[in-house]
């Protein structure tokens, strides 16, 4: 197993390519946008996970909008992004696979709807996964803004019934929470050992088919191509400075310790 761990850090405005990636952890095998512009790294919102830019996806921009991981082959992976949407994507804009695990088939994704049903679901070989795997429009509507944390795992089976597929959404402001979407299966079809592999792992506006889709921004990436199960909870920034220490829990930004006097000194109150 190989655990690959992008911060998104880098220059302001700056195209995000493969080589630029290797700043913020493990390099990308490949960027793909159709226009350069349409994933470049962005201070427009904080950073919850590290601080510092966030990776920003444009899908008004051309026709794809991605980056990617790719290794030999595996039939099992576990892939986890922290992601911030601004809007569904447009009404007859089609639909939006923008976490993807695939190879030799389409193994799994999630995907987002377009407007007019404004759902996120969860994909199996194209198809489905069913009630359990969605996101309702509503939900989906009360996430726009917000920092999520999605999860998708992937082990394949030796047979159509026995493959494993997981995928949960959760707040990051609320990570030992019940998560708003949660689904889990043991016996579906998301390829087969010894006859599929998964060797591709997406992210972002993956299809020139996808319509378009409102900018989103990516603080967090991870992927660990042979785990079986959900990758760890991702970290959560602290900065300080010399007079007042600030974390942020989701995006916001919020004074973490109160300043008193001792002494004729300004110190921090430790809360415990």
């Amino acid at each position: 197993m190989t655990l690959h761990v992008q911060t998104c850090q880098g220059t302001p405005g700056a195209n995000v390519t493969a080589a630029a990636s290797a700043a913020g952890g493990t390099a990308y095998s490949l960027i793909n946008p159709s226009n350069s512009a349409a994933v470049t790294y962005s201070d427009d919102v904080p950073n919850p996970c590290h601080g510092g830019t966030v990776i920003k996806f444009d899908g008004t921009l051309g026709t794809t909008a991605e980056v990617r991981w790719t290794n030999a082959g595996v039939t099992a992976a576990a892939h986890q992004v922290v992601v911030r949407f601004t809007a569904k994507p447009a009404s007859g804009g089609g639909v939006l696979d923008w976490l993807y695990n695939r190879g030799s088939i389409r193994n799994a994704s999630l995907r987002l709807m377009d407007a007019t049903d404004g759902r996120l679901i969860t994909v199996r070989r194209d198809a489905d996964a069913g009630a359990a795997g969605r996101l309702s429009s509503a939900a989906l509507t009360a996430l726009l803004g917000v920092d999520i944390v999605a999860d998708l795992v992937v082990v394949q089976g030796t047979t159509t019934t026995d493959g494993t597929l997981k995928a949960r959404i959760r707040r990051l402001d609320d990570l030992d929470g019940t998560p708003v979407m949660e689904y889990a299966a043991t016996n579906v079809d998301v390829g087969q050992t010894g006859t599929h592999v998964m060797d591709m792992f997406q992210l972002g506006k993956t299809s020139a088919g996808n319509g378009n889709v409102a900018p989103f921004y990516v603080a967090h990436h991870a992927l660990d191509d042979g785990a079986t199960d959900y990758l760890a909870d991702p970290p959560l920034f602290e900065a300080s400075t010399p007079d007042q220490a600030l974390i942020t829990r989701g995006g916001t930004f919020i004074p973490a310790q109160p300043i008193i006097t001792r002494g004729g000194e300004w110190q921090p109150l430790t809360i415990a």
